[in-house]
């Protein structure tokens, strides 16, 4: 809002990352064939650590909608 932006939605999504990350077309994503060729090879083991941090609380997932007035 201090860049002259109106926030439309603020939306916790921490849940639902959380509850998702379990799923057979998550571990499919975090394969070497899925989103860790572009994201590096590195990226299951960060993606896991991210998913251990919004499980225990210590990280959120925030998700805002946002527009400029005219």
């Amino acid at each position: 809002e201090h860049s002259g932006l109106r926030v439309v939605e603020w939306k916790d999504t921490t849940a639902s990352v959380v509850a998702i990350a379990g799923q057979p077309s998550e571990k499919a994503r975090l394969s070497k064939l899925g989103v860790a060729l572009i994201a590096g090879d590195d990226f299951p083991e960060r993606s896991m650590n991210a998913t251990k941090s919004l499980a225990a609380g210590r990280l959120s997932n925030i998700v805002i909608s946002a527009e400029k007035p005219a």
